[in-house]
């Protein structure tokens, strides 16, 4: 599993927030390497409206109960991750 610590652009498809709104996100993606797993979170971002990613930074995540065992939207993301391949959190929210 690897997070991704991304800032997001919002497209013109995107169901919440007008074309071009910037947020930061946390993403969780079942991937092997960084450059596999950029593929996957940038397909998944699109498919959602996002229409750019823009990676801060990656980390290989070994230890997952620190997650799993997470009450709270990490530990959502997580688990998602884990049973569909890919999970994001959105912060902070705009507006907010």
């Amino acid at each position: 599993m690897i997070c991704i610590r991304a800032n997001l652009v919002s497209g013109p498809a995107h169901a919440r927030f007008p074309p071009g709104t910037k947020v930061g996100a946390l993403l969780f993606v079942q991937a092997d390497d960084d450059a596999t797993a950029e593929d996957i979170a940038g397909k998944s971002l699109a498919a959602l409206g996002w229409a750019s990613l823009e990676t801060e930074r990656l980390k290989t995540i070994t230890d997952y109960a620190q997650f799993d065992a997470r009450d709270d939207v990490v530990g959502e993301a997580f688990r998602d991750a884990r049973s569909s391949g890919f999970g994001h959190i959105l912060f902070p929210e705009p507006g907010a």
